[in-house]
């Protein structure tokens, strides 16, 4: 079991870089303040990190880091913090380790909170399969609250506060991490 919480634990670093064959995308409660256009933008950027994950090209990884502030940050439920270089590297480690069969996100309440900047809340339901250990299957859910910025015109990620990680391996609660 050692050996699987280290790849878990692996996992759950990653989850935001993660990508599956059916990504879903929803865009819920929008605001009329952020147009139709904007929050299409958005929604991409969440499907770049997904096709990362999915297929580890270099050419996926620098759609993804392009999606994604310089001083992009993760804040974790435990304090931790992640850059975009962590998310890079992560999503790159992770592909040898996991192979994802399905990602979900739910875009909830985008919020315009200047001209350049949108708060927006959202859910990660990812599943994946453990490579190398009997095939274990692994899900992971995150919520979280995420600020966009718009820099030189163009929209990219600043801030994904974690609310909420819970991975399970094979049915069976690995960690739940909340703020």
């Amino acid at each position: 079991m050692f050996g699987i919480l280290t790849r878990v634990r692996f996992l759950l670093r990653c989850g935001l870089a993660l990508a599956s064959a059916l990504t879903v995308l929803t865009a819920l409660a929008a605001a009329d303040a952020v147009d139709g256009g904007t929050k299409a933008l958005l929604i991409a950027g969440y499907g770049h990190r997904c096709a990362a994950a999915l297929h580890p090209s270099a050419e996926n990884r620098a759609t993804m880091a392009s999606s994604v502030s310089p001083d992009f940050i993760i804040l974790k439920p435990n304090g931790r913090l992640s850059d975009q270089g962590d998310l890079i590297d992560e999503s790159l480690a992770t592909s040898r380790g996991y192979r994802v069969t399905a990602c979900t996100y739910r875009l909830r309440s985008f919020a315009l909170s200047d001209p350049d900047t949108i708060v927006l809340t959202s859910e990660l339901q990812m599943q994946a399969k453990l490579l190398g250990a009997d095939d274990h299957q692994v899900t992971a859910s995150q919520q979280s609250q995420d600020t966009w910025i718009r820099s030189s015109q163009v929209w990219v990620l600043r801030l994904i506060a974690l609310s909420r990680v819970v991975v399970k391996v094979d049915g069976n609660v690995l960690q739940d991490l909340h703020s």
